[in-house]
């Protein structure tokens, strides 16, 4: 539970101090700053794993075959790719967003993301950007809505099935990102197995927070589920892992949690809906093939639910003239 209120509580305290200590300026240095953490973030993942070469101690070593960014795991690409569709939508918004963002910067921080993404090699993070997309020109053009469909819903929908069809391809380290490597050697078939077994034990309040991952052994055992020798501490799928810990009362309490959010955003359709309507539909696609409520994506997700609370408007210097520091 901590991460969530991390992030909700960082918003209440960002408002706090953007009402009485800071002026545009400042805001500018941490988004600016952000921005550059997602080049760094990005590079260093691309460099270890297609260069196989480590920036942090600057040699070479043994290196991934996938890239994590700087904390080394997968579901850094979902978080970057969550990020990137507000982005694309900061992008294609432009005239209507507040001078936050240094725009240069804004683009190599953008690039440098989607590169990552891919050198991630997450098909479910792709396949979420992919979906996410679309949306962000809903609200300014129908036909750049359906143009954009026309070419991301497909490859996305080859990314799915091609994966199914194919037969596994190994990927070695520092060769080049492979999408379509198949899924015989993947588990998360048999982890959705055992999430809705333990659903269908405890089809009401679930097994509690977070301990499914201690049941996994067991519902492999029990229900003869191939582990295919992979461990796993959670089932790959953020709504399955919901009903599992939690039941069928926390799976609707999340799934109305995301239709009120949506709703709310859709009756606004303001700046801030056109940025966040997108991140909801990344969030649930990518969701379907990854446990998006990590530590640092359940941050993320709050921080940006309790951001889409602030009505944003055209701002200028003179806004923020009255909200100099002491």
């Amino acid at each position: 539970m901590k991460y969530p209120l991390f992030g909700v509580l960082g918003v209440l305290l960002l408002g706090i101090a953007f009402k009485r200590f800071v002026t545009l300026s400042k805001i500018r240095v941490l988004t600016n700053l952000f921005l550059l953490s997602i080049i760094l973030a990005s590079l260093y993942g691309i460099v270890k794993t297609w260069g196989q070469f480590d920036l942090l101690t600057f040699s070479k070593g043994e290196s991934p075959d996938r890239s994590g960014g700087f904390t080394g795991i997968m579901r850094y690409s979902h978080g970057i790719q969550m990020v990137l569709v507000i982005l694309s939508a900061i992008l294609v918004y432009q005239k209507q967003t507040p001078e936050f963002f240094h725009r240069g910067l804004l683009l190599v921080a953008y690039v440098t993301g989607l590169i990552g993404l891919w050198a991630s090699g997450t098909r479910g993070a792709i396949v979420g950007f992919l979906c996410a997309v679309p949306f962000i020109f809903f609200f300014c053009s129908r036909r750049r809505f359906w143009l954009s469909s026309a070419v991301c819903w497909p490859l996305a929908i080859l990314i799915v099935f091609g994966n199914f069809l194919k037969k596994d391809t190994p990927v070695a380290p520092g060769a080049p990102t492979v999408i379509l490597r198949g899924l015989s050697g993947d588990d998360r078939l048999t982890l959705y197995s055992a999430a809705l077994y333990a659903l269908k034990e405890r089809p009401l309040l679930g097994y509690g927070p977070g301990q499914f991952r201690n049941q996994i052994i067991r519902l492999r055992s029990e229900y003869n589920l191939d582990s295919k020798g992979h461990p796993a501490s959670h089932a790959h799928n953020t709504f399955l892992e919901t009903a599992a810990n939690l039941g069928g009362i926390g799976l609707a309490a999340l799934l109305a949690w995301l239709f009120f959010w949506a709703r709310e955003l859709w009756a606004r359709k303001d700046l801030m809906a056109k940025c966040i309507l997108p991140f909801i539909c990344a969030f649930i696609v990518s969701g379907q093939f990854e446990y998006t409520f990590d530590a640092n994506n359940a941050f993320l997700v709050f921080f940006v639910y309790s951001l889409s609370s602030i009505p944003i408007h055209r701002a200028s210097e003179d806004t923020f003239a009255n909200h100099k520091s002491g």
